[in-house]
């Protein structure tokens, strides 16, 4: 009598070529997928490096423009072959205090130059209003001076029935403005835009809301 393999060897055989055709695609998507993770990564890494550069770049030409005469100024810039446009927006990026993170969060050195550009401490019975895109209702954040040298600031002021979040930090310069902005904002600040307004009355009466809202013990951001 012929003796054929076993009916369990048969099975076996059977489903090992099974699993080795369907191995062959998750193998291949297993590759696609870790190309495109490399991918991703040497991206994130470049545009890390192009913002680390364009903040060191900045850092030296805000130590050059101190000791630097301002007649001198275009002609040092001219020099070593940089503009007083490319100059002046890397000066910014260093002013407000930007790292690395945050220029790449901008959409790149470019976008964030433009950001910093806008970044100014508000005069006192100044408010500086922030609109960002996508927000319902145009200036929702707004950050003021305070007495006893302090900046605050606050988003969805005088909104009802929307979330009010607030925070004061010491006033040491500019970069006390963006870190209260970024906070407010949450990182959400592309494509939003600057506004410088005066108003004797309006830094008062967002003051008492910011109050209002500490004693109601609604969510803060410090």
């Amino acid at each position: 009598m012929h003796k054929g393999r076993a009916p369990g060897a048969a099975f076996a055989t059977l489903a090992r070529s099974f699993a080795e055709q369907q191995a062959f695609p998750l193998r291949r998507l297993a590759t696609l997928r870790d190309a495109a993770l490399t991918s991703a990564i040497a991206c994130t890494l470049h545009a890390h490096k192009e913002a680390e550069a364009a903040l060191s770049a900045g850092a030296m030409l805000w130590e050059a423009k101190k000791f630097c005469p301002s007649a001198a100024w275009g002609d040092l810039l001219e020099g070593v072959g940089v503009t007083v446009s490319a100059a002046e927006a890397f000066v910014h990026l260093h002013r407000v205090g930007l790292d690395a993170n945050s220029v790449v969060g901008l959409g790149g050195s470019n976008a964030a130059a433009n950001w910093a550009a806008q970044v100014c401490l508000p005069s006192w019975g100044e408010i500086l209003a922030i609109a960002p895109a996508g927000y319902q209702g145009g200036r929702l954040v707004y950050v003021w001076r305070q007495p006893e040298g302090y900046c605050a600031g606050m988003i969805d002021a005088g909104t009802p029935g929307s979330p009010s979040f607030v925070t004061r930090s010491p006033l040491t310069c500019e970069r006390t403005l963006w870190r209260i902005v970024w906070s407010l904002l949450r990182g959400q600040i592309a494509d939003a835009s600057f506004h410088v307004f005066e108003g004797d009355d309006l830094p008062d009466e967002l003051e008492g809301h910011r109050r209002a809202v500490l004693r109601a013990a609604e969510p803060t951001i410090h």
